[in-house]
């Protein structure tokens, strides 16, 4: 065991010291204008010992993480000011950025039976964290006497000392199970500024103390029917680079402050889980609701400069961010057991407020608030039997945005998805998989109303001893339609995005299974090797509208 750990960790070592090595080469070509290099890794231990029967635990763990990382970039800006005796503003600048990050932390955890049915848990943490943000800028147009522009140039080391002390109740009944709790996170921070403007105006040591309640209430009617109420409250110190007078300035136009007066912030969490699951009738039921809101969140406010026409952003506190969703689920066979149908039904609405610059009013962004409103309802049918599978689905979503400043960019848009998918099981151990799915868009901005069909398939064929090895040839977006447009919304944009995808293509896989248990194969006889092709996966699309997959274009892999 001890050989195979030491082995374990050489192996990882040597593939960081290859990738480490070869980009650094990388870096050296000037192929690149922008490159960038990063390298991280964790270790975690946990002991745990039962010291009776009764319940009383304890527990000891600790772990070390690091990573680091550079970026080399280049940048050209050529700035005129039209009606302005101001001259222009030209600089062609490189930027050599190194981020480096330690930290480790200790902790305990114990656990105690109060009376039958009662435990007290105490927890203790203690993690360091050391940052280092180093960002060198060199312009020969510039006095440059340590080879980087002071006043554009920043090395800035952060210093962060939690401790965490935990304590709940925890009630555990044959119906009702709770638990009460309270943490306490006093925190340090310390950062030193050695080269750029801050370096003149060192912070002092900030020292707060965050607090975390949090509640559970869980109801077990039976083993199949649940429900569960959970409430998590945190309050979280202001990000030591936000206090800092001067964020960034490399760029003239865009120049970020930060905020030495920046407040803690508190965030509540409030969570329903209900299922119920009737076995005879094979009947399920699920719903969740959540809610959150946030005090003195951080935010951007942005300012023109008149003379240059350039943005001036400061960070400061605002309130009134708030969010709810909830999912509601069912699902049941009919009287003919191989047909099943199911029903999932999501709706949300948030709050976002932030300063937001108004079209054709010049001077300093205004206080608005984006109210986001969605709903979406699918349905779908299946029918299952031993020769195929067959698969019918139909979505509805509904989106409404709306800004209280930016009333132009306000959007009402509807995405129809209509679909099915199909698996056949041909003789001599082959399967043939195909699905076909239609959305349209209405209600996006320029020519993204549109209506696209995407058909994929494949074929696949299972041979050698218990039908280990398959070959298989995908075919995907057969008709060429995909547009992968998706939307992006939050509290100071509102965003389209279409994006260039590979057009249709096939793969062609081969996939041999190992059976490491010693018993029949995965693929044996009984099990049918078919890949299904759902609405959500293989080059369809999600409820939740955009794009259909991770990878690949838009299309997940199976």
């Amino acid at each position: 065991m001890f050989i195979r750990m030491v082995a374990a960790l050489f192996l990882r070592k040597l593939l960081e010291s290859c990738a480490f090595h070869i980009t650094s080469l990388l870096l050296k070509l000037p192929l690149f204008p922008s490159l960038m290099r990063m390298l991280a890794s964790v270790e975690r231990y946990v002991f745990q010992g039962k010291l009776n029967n009764k319940g009383r635990n304890l527990s000891v763990g600790g772990n070390f993480g690091y990573s680091e990382g550079d970026t080399d970039s280049d940048s050209y800006s050529d700035t005129e000011f039209f009606g302005s005796e101001e001259p222009k503003i030209k600089y062609d600048r490189h930027t050599d950025r190194t981020s480096d990050s330690r930290n480790w932390n200790v902790s305990a955890s114990y656990t105690e039976p109060i009376v039958t049915n009662l435990f007290l848990q105490a927890r203790y943490d203690f993690s360091h964290r050391k940052r280092l943000s180093e960002s060198l800028v060199s312009d020969e147009q510039l006095e440059m006497p340590d080879g980087y522009v002071e006043d554009l140039s920043s090395r800035v080391e952060n210093f962060y000392d939690t401790h965490t002390i935990d304590a709940s109740v925890r009630g555990i009944h044959p119906i009702v199970m709770y638990n009460i709790g309270l943490g306490i996170n006093p925190q340090s921070s310390l950062s030193k500024t050695t080269i750029g403007p801050n370096s003149k105006k060192q912070l002092p040591k900030q020292s707060v103390v965050n607090f975390s309640p949090n509640a559970m209430l869980r109801f077990n009617f039976s083993k199949q029917h649940r429900l569960m109420f959970r409430y998590n409250g945190r309050s979280d110190a202001p990000d030591i680079e936000d206090l800092q007078d001067v964020i960034d300035q490399t760029d003239p136009l865009n120049i970020r402050y930060g905020n030495p007066n920046l407040k803690p912030s508190f965030n509540n969490n409030l969570m329903m889980f209900y299922n119920k699951y009737i076995p005879d009738a094979m009947r399920s039921y699920s719903m969740n609701l959540f809610y959150s809101n946030t005090i003195n969140s951080t935010a951007n406010k942005m300012s023109y400069d008149a003379a240059t026409g350039g943005r001036i952003y400061e960070r400061v506190n605002i309130n009134g961010n708030w969010s709810t969703r909830g999912f509601f689920s069912f699902n049941t066979p009919l009287k003919n057991k191989k047909f099943t149908i199911s029903s999932n039904t999501n709706g949300s609405y948030s709050d976002a407020v932030s300063y937001t610059s108004v079209v054709g009013q010049m001077g300093d962004a205004q206080l608005s608030t984006t109210h986001n409103f969605g709903v979406s309802e699918r349905l779908s049918g299946n029918y299952r039997s031993d020769l195929f599978d067959l698969s019918l689905n139909g979505s509805i979503n509904y989106t409404k945005t709306q800004n209280s400043k930016q009333t132009n960019s306000n959007r009402e848009t509807f995405d129809y998805y209509f679909g099915g998918n199909t698996n056949i099981n041909l003789p001599w151990t082959t399967y043939l998989s195909t699905d076909a799915n239609i959305r349209i868009k209405e209600g996006y901005s320029g020519n993204f109303n549109n209506r696209e069909v995407m058909w994929n398939a494949q074929l696949s064929k299972s041979f050698l001893r218990n039908n280990a090895a398959t070959i298989r040839i995908k075919i995907y977006d057969i008709l060429q339609q995909q547009s992968n447009l998706s939307r992006n919304i939050n509290e100071t944009m509102m965003s389209d995005t279409k994006y260039n995808t590979l057009g249709s293509y096939f793969m062609v896989h081969f996939v041999y299974r190992l059976n490491t248990l010693g018993g029949r194969g995965a693929a044996g006889p009984g099990n049918r090797q078919r890949p299904d092709f759902t609405g959500d996966t293989g080059g369809g699309y999600r409820d939740g509208g955009g794009r259909g997959g991770d990878a690949g274009g838009g299309r997940r892999f199976q």
